[in-house]
């Protein structure tokens, strides 16, 4: 088991600064959404965890060379402030699979899920509800075997975290459920909702001249 110590303080959960200068489509309550869109529209549900705020990543991945295949403008979304329980959604461009890459909470603490994530094949002009995640085992994890103060550094656990998940499929009347919060919500969606099937993966972190071993691609 082995934890980096990042000597940068980025304030991504996966040392991938660079990202920051870009990313998806925002996603407002007045965006229009519909079955012509070329993006992709994400939704899950987050389990209650005891962590105060955690951010999760979404990168674009190839389950074939289990390689990630975002770039820093594109293929790539983190959702950040997963508080509590209940729905969180965001658009995602280019439409292709993704893969759960990581979680952090306060920024400075990442459970990396290098050692087995799932991966979902996000349609285009869809919503595409992809179930319930559960960070609680991998933050608790991340909080019993990383050291508890930062000074500014950012820690990654790698290779045991795994993250939680329940599929669609176990979710009672998840359809009814995710049409009634996208209508509170985000009234101007109007397309398809989809539940892409989950695939086990795994991935080799990545190697940085600046961080060392990376979560991400860089």
């Amino acid at each position: 088991m082995r934890a980096i110590l990042f000597v940068v303080a980025l304030t991504l959960g996966v040392s991938v600064g660079t990202l920051a200068i870009a990313g998806p489509p925002s996603l407002r309550q007045s965006t229009e959404f519909n079955a012509e869109s070329p993006h992709a529209l994400v939704v899950f549900e987050v389990a209650p965890s005891f962590a105060p705020s955690s951010k999760l990543e979404l990168y674009a991945f190839d389950p074939a060379t289990r390689e990630w295949t975002y770039t820093m403008t594109r293929g790539w979304a983190d959702f950040g402030r997963l508080r509590g329980s209940g729905f969180h959604a965001g658009l995602v461009r280019p439409a292709g699979v993704y893969a759960i890459n990581s979680v952090a909470t306060q920024s400075y603490w990442v459970a990396c899920f290098n050692g087995g994530t799932f991966a979902f094949n996000l349609q285009p002009g869809s919503v595409n509800y992809i179930g319930m995640i559960d960070v609680g085992d991998a933050l608790a994890q991340v909080a019993a075997e990383l050291p508890h103060t930062s000074r500014g550094a950012i820690f990654t656990l790698y290779d045991t975290p795994r993250i939680g998940y329940r599929p669609a499929a176990t979710q009672p009347d998840w359809e009814s459920r995710v049409r009634s919060y996208l209508a509170g919500q985000y009234p101007n969606v109007n397309a398809p909702i989809v539940a892409p099937e989950p695939l086990a993966v795994t991935f080799e972190p990545g190697t940085s001249l600046i961080t060392g071993r990376t979560c991400g691609k860089w």
